[in-house]
């Protein structure tokens, strides 16, 4: 267990908000490589928040330079140790290097306050490297300016989100296939009765072929219809159904079904959701942001983005902020017709010896 964790870990029981030294966190001046339109020395910075697992909902809050950043985050757990990626504006003039800055950090039990700008620390340099994944859709490469931070306090309302879910590395513009074998691979851990595929028919090289990726050409733009319709060829117990609100998303996961969904250019999966109140949803998405590195995310990492009712990203860093989350996909696994039958027979001849139970 890191530092970090052990350090929240202790916070979250004692229900206490502190201030760590400059080891607790990872600081990151952020760079954009996208469809190799690169934007570098951006006045994002990248916060990597390693945490320990609880029982309770946790706030992180961070302060920069006496500028209160992150604003209540929510960390969900995800399992003994977790990591999340929070975007947050250095407030720098893009193209400036940023090699340290002066903040302060609290997490607490419940929505805690600004905390003091009185902890200095280094901050490293790092590239998020994303290609196209879907064929017609071109990643937006205009790197949009750092929102000003937001001015409300978010709560978690309601939230819901999977524990131990895959994610493995992405290829050069693969998110879709990698997406959707994630998705697959979560549902057959989670529904080890009813779902029972082999590794090989939900591997990101099946799904490769299903969607019509082949580098450097992105999946088709049809790719969920070919998803749904490879599913239902196999004849797997798998329900996929498309998203009418945000709010489906949370439901969704809630009762243990997967989502995936698509921005301009871009598709992942949805590890966990937190409604933050005012229509905002945090969604923490399941995504390899290096696809030429060759390296997985490690277990537990996610990437936090913030939409509004309408599906704008609002917080989230330069390739998400000004892009919209446009569609969803719902997939869920449902009772086979013989066990629905089975269950049928079985309501009936409850309901028959009720009756002559009856007086």
């Amino acid at each position: 267990m890191t530092r970090a964790s052990k350090a929240i870990a202790l916070l979250s029981v004692m229900g206490l908000g502190s201030q760590g030294d400059a080891t607790d966190l990872l600081f990151s001046q952020m760079s954009y490589r996208l469809d190799g339109v690169s934007t570098r020395l951006t006045e994002y910075g990248r916060c990597r928040v390693d945490y320990a697992g609880t029982n309770g909902p946790l706030f992180f809050n961070l302060s920069v330079g006496g500028q209160w950043r992150i604003r209540n985050a929510p960390l969900l757990d995800y399992g003994p140790t977790s990591s999340v990626d929070l975007a947050f504006d250095l407030g720098t003039v893009r193209g400036s290097l940023v090699t340290g800055l002066n903040f302060g950090w609290s997490v607490t039990s419940s929505p805690g306050t600004m905390p003091g700008s009185t902890l200095t620390a280094p901050v490293t340099r790092a590239t998020v490297v994303e290609h196209s994944g879907v064929q017609g859709e071109p990643l937006k490469t205009d790197v949009a300016p750092a929102p000003e931070p937001s001015s409300g306090d978010a709560a978690n309302e309601w939230e819901a989100k999977h524990d131990g879910f895959p994610n493995q590395e992405a290829k050069e513009g693969e998110c879709v296939p990698t997406a959707v074998s994630n998705s697959l691979k979560f549902l057959k851990k989670s529904k080890p009765g009813s779902f029972n595929p082999t590794d090989d028919e939900i591997s990101r090289q099946t799904f490769r072929i299903v969607t019509g990726y082949h580098y450097p050409v992105a999946a088709n733009a049809n790719w969920a219809e070919l998803v749904e319709r490879h599913i239902n060829q196999k004849h797997w117990p798998i329900k996929q159904t498309e998203i009418g609100s945000y709010r489906e998303i949370l439901e969704a996961v809630k009762r243990g079904a997967d989502v995936i969904v698509q921005g301009t250019g871009h598709v992942v999966a949805v590890q966990g959701i937190t409604y933050l109140g005012a229509d905002e949803y945090a969604l923490d998405l399941a995504e390899d942001t290096n696809q030429e590195d060759d390296q997985p995310p490690k277990p537990g990492e996610t990437n936090r983005i913030v939409i509004n009712g309408d599906g704008k990203v609002i917080e989230g860093g330069g390739e998400w902020t000004d892009n919209y989350v446009e569609r969803g996909y719902i997939k869920e696994v449902v009772p086979e017709p013989a066990t629905m039958v089975a269950l049928g027979i079985g309501l009936i001849a409850l309901a028959a010896k009720r009756r002559r139970a009856s007086p």
